[in-house]
C-alpha cells in the first residue's frame, strides 16, 4: 500500500512538473 502511494505521488510529481514547464514556455 505505501509502495503503491509513492509511486502516485512521484507520477504525479511528475506530471505537475510536465505542466510546469508546459506552462511557463506557453
Amino acid at each position: 500500500m505505501a509502495f503503491s502511494l509513492d509511486g502516485h505521488a512521484i507520477i504525479a510529481q511528475l506530471i505537475f512538473k510536465s505542466g510546469e514547464e508546459v506552462a511557463s514556455i506557453a
